[in-house]
């Protein structure tokens, strides 16, 4: 069954923020991220905020580490620490997250991949976190 959720994007105050709508699927996941790495906006390093609410999507381990390449070409050349939070309300969310932290939560290149889940009441909180890490965005 073809996936048909979206994944939107945007830049803000040097943040890539992502919300995820419905089951996405890796095809989407994949042209999304060709579109943020060709945003003029977008630093490789830079942190990332994702809003999964309103999401469907059920990655598999094998999925993960798809992304996780999607991110490792997306972030060449960054070094330091690169902190993403989740944003969800679904106490499975912050399962997967656990299980994405043994994916992310290691070294791409010289870029250290810091994953954290959020409900949605701590928003603020997710955002001092992620404002906090030691990236070393490089420029465009």
């Amino acid at each position: 069954m073809e996936k048909t959720g979206t994944l939107d994007y945007r830049i803000e105050d040097g943040i890539l923020w992502l919300t995820y709508v419905g089951d996405v699927g890796i095809p989407t996941i994949a042209a999304t991220f060709e579109r943020i790495v060709a945003d003029p906006c977008f630093r490789p390093g830079m942190p990332t905020l994702t809003d999964i609410r309103r999401s469907a999507t059920f990655l598999e381990v094998a999925d993960l580490q798809t992304v996780r390449e999607m991110m490792a070409e997306a972030h060449k050349g960054a070094t330091g620490e690169r902190r993403s939070a989740v944003i969800s309300d679904d106490p499975m969310a912050e399962k997967m997250v656990r299980l994405g932290q043994d994916v992310f939560d290691q070294k791409i290149g010289e870029l250290r991949v810091r994953l954290r889940h959020y409900p949605a009441r701590a928003m603020s909180e997710a955002l001092a976190w992620i404002k906090g890490g030691a990236v070393k965005a490089l420029s465009r």
